[in-house]
């Protein structure tokens, strides 16, 4: 007989027809609903392979027969039937069948209670661009036209924000995406224009957000905030005007001493991602707004800079001397107070979302 093709329909054919002509029902019935494939061992000197049949069986199919003995008494029979065939191809050797569950989801067992919303990294990845302060944007669908001229103005100080109406893709369930979006940011803005409290989905993502402890700042756009959602003073904001709505945003991040590491830290990947004088200019910009860069993060963007090819040909001093601003001001502070470079760094070091 030839060698093995990879294909293994015909030995699953054989068996199961075996198992039909001998009339084991119990047997055939399993066969019938397994998800079978074939797992290589070791290959002996003469060139053959030995293989073992694995079974996967789903939990209602797997628990009927999951004591051991049964399992195995099982296992001996398939082996029997689907010996001779493995073994007639030049190059296979059956060692053994083995029957095993197929690990699923199944919250049924839970008695009602949710399973926490968990994403994974390529989840991550559709959601959020790698590097940046990820923002999830609270608002009404009246607002989405003005809130998307915003999301660009915020990106170009290395803010990502998650628009309901823009970033869910149409082969998801959008409220699954919502969710992996509350679950996953770092901070949450509300725009409070007019009618946003009578919003059920706005209320509804802010005490997600407030559970997660995240900060959800109030963007004052016509309408105050109420609950426990007023604790924070936000910004007062004119939509129409999206680059100073950015920079106010940006400034009420700085205050917050969990997010401003990540605000400097996105600034590292605007200048590595940038391609162009202009756009490393314009990162320039955008960093002569801002103060107060942790020691850490500064020694980052110093580096990045440096390393970044159009550097040296760019004729704008932005960044530099922005850099230059900041060492020095982390100099006088560190004279005036006595702190050590140490221990300075070893309190920018601290991550917030080290664990999310």
């Amino acid at each position: 007989m030839a060698k093995f093709s990879g294909d293994l329909k015909p030995v699953i054919d054989f068996v199961g027809r075996t198992l039909h002509d001998d009339n084991k029902d119990e047997l055939l019935a399993l066969w019938r609903v397994a998800d079978c494939s074939l797992d290589y061992g070791s290959e002996d000197r003469m060139g053959y392979w030995e293989v073992y049949i694995r079974v996967g069986l789903k939990a209602q199919h797997f628990r009927p027969i999951r004591a051991q003995k049964k399992r195995e008494a099982l296992e001996a029979e398939l082996l029997e039937i689907a010996g001779p065939v493995v073994n007639a191809y030049d190059d296979l050797y059956l060692r053994g069948v083995h029957i095993y569950p197929i690990a699923e989801n199944d919250d049924s067992w839970r008695g009602g209670v949710e399973l926490p919303v968990r994403i994974d990294s390529d989840d991550e990845d559709e959601l959020w661009k790698r590097g940046l302060l990820r923002l999830f944007v609270s608002h009404r669908s009246s607002d989405r036209v003005r809130l998307s001229k915003l999301k660009v103005k915020l990106r170009e100080y290395g803010i990502d924000c998650f628009l309901a109406h823009e970033d869910i893709q149409e082969t998801k369930a959008w409220r699954d995406m919502i969710k992996q979006g509350l679950q996953s940011c770092h901070a949450m803005v509300t725009v409070g224009s007019n009618g946003f409290k009578e919003s059920i989905w706005c209320n509804q993502e802010i005490g997600w957000a407030l559970c997660r402890g995240i900060l959800v700042l109030p963007l004052l756009a016509g309408e105050p905030p109420e609950g426990f959602h007023s604790d924070i003073q936000g910004p007062t904001v004119d939509l129409a005007n999206p680059d100073d709505a950015a920079l106010k945003v940006v400034k009420a991040m700085l205050k917050e001493s969990r997010l401003r590491p990540l605000v400097f830290e996105a600034f590292v990947e605007l200048i590595n991602e940038a391609s162009s004088w202009e756009s490393l200019r314009d990162v320039g910009y955008c960093l002569e707004r801002l103060d107060n860069c942790p020691a850490d993060k500064l020694k980052k963007l110093k580096a990045a800079f440096e390393k970044h090819p159009k550097s040296e040909g760019l004729y704008s001093r932005a960044i530099p001397n922005w850099l230059l601003a900041q060492e020095q001001k982390l100099g006088s502070s560190k004279k005036a107070s006595g702190v050590s470079d140490t221990a300075t760094q070893a309190i920018d070091e601290y991550d917030p979302f080290a664990d999310d």
